[in-house]
């Protein structure tokens, strides 16, 4: 069935899913391609495995990367803030890991990313037209032929 080849499977005695192991393996292409073709979306990033790790967790990739994970998981900044079984968040890990993620992702770098979402959102809303609920009169009072 399309979108269950993405969904989470035991790998390693953890529960993960393919968002996991490309993240993992910094296969950027391959997670970008699970995110536009699952059934879950942007979703599948929120997911997490058997020690409560997002894919954002497990991104073994540079700082940049996790910016992938805000632009496309549902809560945005709100991913980097995700605890795992251990309390961490993918910023502590990174920190863990000498990448500099509280370096980085200062106070003010979140919220410049919280203002792009926004204004993302907000130009994204300004395109969607609502159609009308019923088919429009015509002038001559004729219905309109289907």
């Amino acid at each position: 069935e399309p979108g269950q080849i993405f969904t989470a499977r035991a790998y390693e005695g953890r529960y993960m899913t393919y968002a996991h192991l490309a993240a993992n393996r910094c296969r950027m292409k391959a997670l970008d391609f699970i995110v536009k073709n699952s059934s879950e979306g942007g979703s599948i990033l929120e997911v997490k495995d058997g020690n409560g790790n997002t894919p954002a967790h497990v991104s073994d990739c540079t700082l940049f990367t996790l910016e992938y994970f805000v632009h496309h998981a549902p809560s945005g900044t709100g991913i980097l803030f995700m605890r795992n079984a251990w309390g961490q968040t993918p910023i502590d890990i990174a920190d863990n890991y000498g990448r500099g993620g509280s370096v980085y992702f200062t106070p003010q770098k979140i919220a410049e990313l919280d203002a792009e979402l926004r204004e993302r959102l907000v130009r994204s809303e300004k395109q969607v037209e609502i159609p009308p609920p019923y088919p429009e009169k015509r002038a001559d009072s004729s219905p309109a032929i289907c």
